[in-house]
């Protein structure tokens, strides 16, 4: 007698391997994509988290008065001021009234994040005003983007 597999058992075990497989890819890729959101999340976390202390030095800097800041990451690059550890947004627009209450939306990877009154948000919460603030109205309107329903994606095409 031969030991050994015949060609039925090995195509049943193949067969086998190849549904696992195909049931697990999903989920697997579900879970890096959850990961990956989770990761952006927290990092736009942190840009809210670095504008509030910006706001805070600059309050007890000044002695109890703040100017109004807006600023801008386009590529990774902006907003100087805005002590960032960890992953930049791709692209962020952010606001801070003389209230300390922060404004804006940072774009990491393909998640986007709205800062509305000084909460973390997936839902626009209609900040091109805050872009506008910037000056770049003309930007904008040249792209078609005349109301507060228009997205930031077109301000940030217009310096790419």
């Amino acid at each position: 007698m031969k030991k050994g597999f015949t060609l039925v058992e090995l195509l049943a075990v193949i067969i086998i391997l190849s549904v696992i497989a195909l049931i697990a890819t999903p989920i697997v890729i579900n879970v890096i994509d959850d990961s990956r959101k989770s990761a952006a999340y927290s990092s736009s976390a942190m840009v809210l988290s670095a504008a509030q202390g910006y706001y805070d030095r600059q309050y007890m800097k000044n002695m109890g008065s703040f100017e109004e800041y807006t600023c801008m990451i386009v590529d990774g690059v902006g907003c100087p001021e805005i002590l960032l550890n960890g992953k930049r947004p791709d692209n962020a627009v952010i606001s801070i009234n003389a209230k300390g209450i922060v404004n804006g939306s940072a774009t990491i990877g393909k998640y986007t994040y709205y800062y509305c009154d000084s909460s973390l948000t997936e839902l626009d919460c209609g900040n091109v005003k805050t872009a506008m603030q910037i000056g770049y109205t003309n930007e904008l309107s040249q792209r078609g983007c005349t109301d507060i329903k228009c997205s930031l994606d077109e301000l940030f095409d217009s310096f790419n």
